[in-house]
């Protein structure tokens, strides 16, 4: 509770939002200014004969980091100092706010939901003449009238304050909806994402361009990285005078812009996350900054994963359905099969009974209403798949063998290799481990010739084959009944995927023998997911 400076008290309402992550709105009484151009422009509405109200509905004007907020804690203003916003809008009423850090937050009590890392944004919007409903879609909706939308100092006069836990949300986006009450109403989205500071690597210090003081221009040294944490590395040079012109990954250059970044007042090069993405585990990986004299500094990145998916539960007790025909009645064995069709088959067939919890977009190429988009973002959330880069999916492209074999690896331990299975799998292709580790389980292999194909698309065959595999679904189509045979129209016993695919076709009751293999099967509609 605060007041404001005529005494009247200021009520601070706590939504939650999305477990432990709190949203603070504070609202004053407003005077009635509002409700009387609300009513003025009904009534010329009225004498007009058209609906004023409806062409008069809220906008977005910024986004501002307040300087000072509720909490007095010095550690507040502290934290404010240090952040700066940038919006930018993707689609008609939808923006995109970052909150970034340039200094490491303080914990304080903010008095209402304990100790956290608080930072503190403020949306700002103009022409609020109607109620204005704010949503989280996991929360129940939260309702305020143009009179709640008056400013106190400390939120702006109609300002939305909202209060992030950056200790507990990291760098993952939430999201809020405003939509109006006016007759054509107005909704807007807002993806809010912190980025919390990163010390750079100093990498060249003093050394750099001082011969004088010893022979080496760069220093060389190393540091750990996660990739499962799917982190940029910014990296501190000291120029003294010279310029970086070049900036190499094992060998390969890197494109100024789209890998990596270079701020001039700082002199701070970030590497970005994506251009990281395919380091192997299986040997050190090197990042050369070349500077104008032809000379280099080298950081050695000693690459782990600590990616471990023993949260991560396969259902392999019932045998349901995780798999659909197309409408014509084919299943397409030889065909294809998408990045979000593989998403979807995985989510299907893992045990949590909280995938189906809401979450935010984790790519700005699958929108929140597409049928593949909770699977996506439940599987991109746990590690399971990653993007093309931090905001693309690529839903629609053609899952590759070695994206597929990842994608299974990481519900297990990586296994490394140590010697190399497949002729054309080498030890620094970045899915090296993973191809290994699928193998070594015995879920995917090669060809005749020795190769694995890793570029080469999936087949809907091969995935269910591969999937029956991780779920211990060891069916040959022998103990499939009769009645069958023709369930798909493209599929007969014949084929080499005629068991895979109606194993994972039709839910059904099973029994097994010693080997693990099903001698019974019985199909029962019943047999659905248990989440």
């Amino acid at each position: 509770m605060c007041a404001l400076a005529n005494g009247a008290p200021m009520t601070l309402i706590s939504i939650n939002f999305k477990k432990e992550d709190y949203i603070h709105m504070r609202m004053t009484k407003r005077a009635l200014a509002f409700l009387l151009a609300a009513l003025t422009a009904l009534t010329m509405g009225t004498v007009f004969g058209t609906a004023a109200l409806a062409d008069d509905s809220f906008s977005f004007d910024s986004a501002t980091v307040p300087a000072s907020v509720y909490s007095t804690d010095p550690a507040a203003a502290a934290n404010q100092a240090a952040l700066s916003v940038a919006t930018t809008s993707p689609g008609a009423d939808v923006y995109d706010v970052t909150l970034t850090a340039s200094a490491p937050l303080a914990a304080f009590d903010d008095g209402v939901s304990g100790s956290h890392q608080w930072a503190y944004v403020v949306l700002n919007f103009s022409g609020i003449t109607s109620d204005v409903t704010y949503s989280d879609g996991t929360n129940p909706d939260q309702t305020w009238a143009p009179a709640d939308w008056a400013g106190d100092g400390v939120c702006p006069d109609n300002g939305l304050l909202i209060a992030i836990p950056t200790d507990q949300i990291g760098g993952q986006p939430m999201t809020v909806t405003l939509t109006d009450s006016l007759d054509l109403p107005t909704t807007l989205t807002f993806n809010i994402t912190f980025v919390p500071y990163t010390a750079p690597v100093v990498l060249n210090d003093a050394y750099i361009g001082n011969t004088a003081a010893t022979p080496a221009f760069g220093r060389a040294i190393a540091m750990p990285y996660d990739l499962s944490s799917r982190a940029a590395i910014p990296v501190s040079v000291t120029l003294n005078g010279h310029v970086l012109t070049q900036v190499l990954l094992n060998g390969a250059y890197l494109t100024y812009g789209t890998d990596y970044s270079f701020d001039p007042v700082t002199n701070v090069c970030t590497v970005n996350a994506s251009a990281l993405a395919g380091l192997s585990t299986s040997l050190p990986s090197t990042l050369r900054f070349i500077y104008n004299s032809g000379n280099a500094s080298v950081l050695t990145l000693n690459v782990t994963d600590s990616h471990t998916a023993a949260a991560m539960t396969l259902d392999t007790a019932d045998h349901y359905a995780y798999i659909n025909g197309y409408p014509d009645g084919t299943v397409a064995p030889n065909g294809t099969m998408t990045r979000a069709e593989a998403a979807e088959v995985f989510f299907r067939v893992t045990l949590d009974p909280d995938k189906n919890t809401p979450l935010t977009d984790a790519f700005a190429d699958v929108p929140g209403d597409a049928w593949y988009a909770q699977a996506v973002n439940y599987l991109a959330a746990k590690g399971i798949i990653t993007g093309r880069d931090a905001a693309t999916f690529d839903p629609g492209a053609p899952i590759s063998r070695r994206e597929f074999a990842a994608m299974a690896a990481r519900y297990t331990q990586l296994i490394p290799g140590t010697t190399q299975v497949f002729s054309d799998v080498s030890t620094g292709d970045w899915a090296y481990n993973y191809i290994n580790t699928a193998y070594a389980n015995n879920w995917v292999v090669g060809y005749q010739d020795g190769t694995f194909q890793p570029d080469q698309p999936i087949t809907r065959g091969e995935v269910v084959t591969v999937v029956n595999r991780m779920l211990g679904r060891t069916n040959d189509g022998s103990v499939i009944p009769a009645a069958y045979d023709n369930y798909y129209t493209d599929l007969t016993p014949a084929s080499p995927y005629f068991g895979a695919l109606i194993e994972a076709s039709v839910g059904h009751t099973y029994s097994t023998g010693a080997d693990g293999s099903e001698t019974g099967w019985t199909a029962d509609p019943a047999i659905v997911p248990a989440y």
